[in-house]
């Protein structure tokens, strides 16, 4: 399903180059309505930070055998409550 904006929301849109909030009236909860191509390019941002603290924590040493990550995620699943 995609839901459909409205007249006032295309027309911040047009206004605004960047996010615009809205809020849901019921609950009032705040959403972003942006451009695909600003997200995209925020995503990338993400993506790139992320491989830049991987290549820092390997470079620095902080790293141990896959083995030994799935046994330390297997552990903690035990210990998370259902």
């Amino acid at each position: 399903m995609t839901p459909k904006i409205t007249a006032e929301q295309r027309e911040a849109l047009n206004q605004y180059p960047g996010p615009v909030v809205v809020e849901d009236e019921e609950n009032h909860r705040k959403y972003y309505l942006v451009d695909p191509t600003i997200f995209d390019g925020l995503q990338a941002q993400l993506d790139l930070e992320a491989a830049r603290r991987g290549i820092a924590d390997l470079e620095a040493g902080r790293m141990f055998p896959l083995d030994e990550a799935i046994a330390d995620i297997k552990e903690r699943l035990k210990r998370t409550p259902q």
